[in-house]
């Protein structure tokens, strides 16, 4: 909790200037969000160890191609 309050501080008295192409993308990714087209972190690593399970892969670490 110390660490989050720090980090919140530091972000308080940060300004970030941003370019017009991350300011679009910022814009663009909230729009995907209010129009539901989100994922949580879990459902996105469920279907990519279901990807890589399905291509042969194998997490963490180990993501080696597959032997052909």
């Amino acid at each position: 909790m110390k660490i989050k309050t720090i980090l919140d501080k530091k972000a308080e008295d940060s300004t970030f200037i941003l370019t017009e192409d991350q300011r679009k993308e910022i814009l663009d990714s909230q729009k995907e969000i209010a129009d539901g087209l989100k994922i949580s972190d879990d459902d996105l690593d469920i279907e990519v160890q279901e990807w890589l399970s399905a291509n042969q892969y194998d997490l963490p670490g180990n993501a080696q191609p597959p032997v052909q």
